[in-house]
């Protein structure tokens, strides 16, 4: 039985049986070899984020109002730099953001400025640049009218039709809730169709490589962009277009104005030159693809990129893998970038350099990536089972951990972790401790001189062996509501040790009582449930359990 299998088993068997049996989360493997330092990670599901070390502790963590927009860097300050979602943010699928945040070491926001409207938001990825400034990937909402003026296939339109075009942003903060946009590019300057003569940008798709066909790939978020990278020297923007299973790169030499033009065409792409009538499926490198970045200076490989392919559209059996690979371009003396478009009409594919899968143990159907370590291992993120793991240079593992925090907050060592949808019949599903990305600075960054990073224990809580194997948690516990502070949802969590009806009243500070947040039977074990406070005003509240003739009760503060 495969790795994916034995966890998939643990986290679907009941409660009575996971429990004191496995360890599901948490530390699994630190053995010598491993590159050492601190690892940060932001659960997708949860507001907040830590940093723990090479032993799987808690050496810092950071509370948010509102789930993670995907990304979150630690600057070079000790800052850091999250995309956030908002009370405004659209909700289509994963990945979506609107904010973004400077976060100080001691949870002080030094700024937030919002790109979010009926027509744009942020979403994925954002890149801290040299100079101070945020580059970013924003959703740009396309209706029917504006289909249909640059060629867009007719027979596939309606009235209520709607596209998410994509767009890149730099932005210059302007502390404390303000930016200037300083640079962006839209895909929608960059068109090709073949559909309608007498629309723009007509013309044979085969014969323009460097645009984007607006017919071919899917629908809702057409490109689908999820991760995003600058190169300082090249002055180059790599982008992963998920959609299309492909990676394009274009530059950031021109300005905002040049970049509607020509100038702003993509410069290369690859992984699937069937998507400009190019190749065909033999042809297909990339089957939904994450997190491409060049190896940065120093480490080994340098100057060289990396991509996690998902494997996602793969034929059966589906499987991820690593790919390191060498980018076949020249510079002139001028500093400009080229790439080669071979006979055929495709660009030149990138040079192979190493690959890393492990079927049947590896594999991520969404998020996920990698990172080139200073020893020359590579760290992985198998982003929907929430694993994290280190290889060294003969591929043998070394480290690996995974993320005990899931929606409602983290999870007992041994306890099952959840499905994202509940009942999910995927033999593969995704899990509530899903990640998007990691990221591991070594122990000299400057990031983290001068903090305490003394270890505050797992994240994990208390293993529930102290029951016994056969049995569920004795007693009604009411635990502590995650996220607390809140705004202006969190979630309550007991566990029960036989079925129970459960009434859960809040009261404010005079003892009133202001809401029901739970009236009804659940079964044993562990449970949660949503509290919204929308409308109720800042403060402290507490909540009281009542179920089996037994009361608890915890106080919650809504920060508004």
């Amino acid at each position: 039985m495969n790795r994916y299998a034995l966890l998939f088993l643990a986290c679907a068997i009941c409660p009575a049986v996971a429990a004191g049996q496995l360890r599901t989360v948490g530390i699994f493997q630190h053995d010598a070899g491993r590159a050492g330092g601190y690892t940060l990670m932001a659960p997708l599901l949860h507001p907040s984020t830590y940093l723990i070390n090479e032993y799987g502790d808690k050496v810092h963590q950071w509370d948010h109002n509102y789930q993670i927009g995907t990304t979150v860097h630690l600057l070079p300050n000790g800052n850091l730099l999250r995309a956030s979602s908002t009370p405004d943010s659209w909700v289509i699928q994963g990945g979506q953001g609107g904010r973004l945040e400077e976060i100080a070491w001691d949870g002080t926001i030094v700024w937030q400025y919002d790109y979010v409207s009926p027509k744009v938001m942020l979403h994925h990825d954002i890149v801290p640049l040299p100079n101070g400034h945020v580059l970013a990937t924003a959703w740009e909402r396309m209706n029917a009218m504006e289909l249909h003026a640059v060629g867009y296939d007719t027979t596939a339109l309606t009235a209520d039709s709607v596209l998410w075009s994509e767009r890149i942003i730099e932005f210059k903060p302007l502390p404390p809730d303000s930016a200037e946009v300083v640079w962006e590019w839209h895909a929608f300057d960059h068109l090709v169709q073949d559909f309608d003569p007498a629309k723009p940008n007509y013309g044979e798709i085969k014969d323009y490589p460097w645009r984007i066909d607006i017919n071919t790939g899917a629908g809702g978020s057409w490109l689908h962009f999820n991760g995003m990278d600058y190169h300082k020297d090249l002055n180059l923007i790599m982008v992963s277009a998920s959609n299309f299973s492909e990676v394009w790169i274009i530059s950031r030499k021109n300005t905002t104005e040049e970049a509607k033009g020509v100038k702003g065409d993509l410069l290369y792409r690859f992984g699937n030159p069937a998507m400009y009538a190019a190749g065909d499926s033999t042809d297909r490198t990339l089957f939904f693809n994450h997190s491409p970045h060049w190896i940065g200076r120093n480490l080994p490989g340098e100057g060289n990129i990396m991509v996690f392919d998902n494997g996602r559209f793969r034929p059966p059996p589906q499987y991820s893998t690593v790919q390191e690979l060498a980018l076949p371009y020249h510079v002139d003396y001028d500093g400009n970038v080229f790439f080669d478009i071979g006979t055929g009409g495709a660009y030149e594919p990138p040079i192979p350099i190493w690959e890393y899968s492990d079927p049947g143990n590896l594999f991520s159907s969404i998020t996920s990536g990698m990172q080139r370590l200073s020893n020359g291992n590579t760290l992985i993120l198998e982003g929907m089972t929430g694993r994290m793991f280190e290889i060294d240079t003969s591929a043998t593992k070394v480290w690996e951990y995974v993320n005990p925090v899931i929606r409602g907050g983290p999870l007992a060592r041994d306890a099952p972790i959840p499905t994202f949808i509940p009942n999910d019949p995927n033999p593969t599903p995704i899990l509530q401790n899903t990640l998007f990305r990691v990221y591991r600075y070594a122990a000299d960054y400057a990031g983290l001189m001068g903090r305490d990073l003394s270890s505050k224990g797992p994240i994990e809580l208390a293993p529930t062996a102290r029951h016994g194997p056969d049995e569920i948690p004795g007693g009604i516990t009411l635990h502590s509501n995650y996220p607390n502070p809140f705004n202006p949802t969190t979630w309550l969590r007991f566990e029960l040790a036989a079925p129970q009806h459960v009434r859960i009243t809040v009261y404010d500070l005079l003892g009133r009582a202001v809401a029901i947040a739970v009236d009804e039977p659940f079964d044993a074990g562990l449970r949660e449930v949503p509290f919204s406070a929308q409308g109720l005003g800042s403060g402290v509240y507490y909540y009281r359990l009542e179920a089996g003739g037994l009361i608890q009760q915890q106080r919650m503060t809504l920060a508004k």
